[in-house]
């Protein structure tokens, strides 16, 4: 199989785990939508991405630049989300984003922890 193909594939993968992350931070601020005033004003800023789930979207080999650019925009929004519910200096807050952070799929695909260990 070409080179350039396996990487595609590889992204792919990688864009799917990240939509899982998404979707996760979404359903868990969502679920802290009506408690805490941060969690709604960080679902709200980015309830773009709600719709974002692993199975809605379907690619097709595209192109390696096109995907890696995906790839890019998933971890921005990510990091941005997270980075947010950090800063939030709430308890829910405290709690999303440190169940988020010791998860697996966080290490792994966000961290490139690769011996992480759940």
């Amino acid at each position: 199989m070409p080179d350039h193909i396996v990487q595609q594939d590889i992204m792919l993968d990688d864009i799917k785990e990240y939509r899982k992350i998404i979707s996760g931070l979404m359903y868990h601020l969502h679920n802290n939508y009506n408690s805490s005033d941060e969690c709604k004003t960080i679902y709200n800023e980015y309830n773009f991405l709600s719709e974002v789930t692993p199975f809605n979207h379907h690619y097709g080999y595209i192109g390696y630049d096109l995907i890696y650019e995906d790839t890019q925009k998933h971890r921005k929004y990510i990091g941005e989300m997270m980075e947010r519910i950090k800063n939030a200096q709430k308890p829910e807050c405290d709690t999303i984003y440190n169940e988020c952070y010791s998860s697996g799929i966080y290490q792994y695909y966000v961290l490139g922890n690769y011996n992480y260990q759940d």
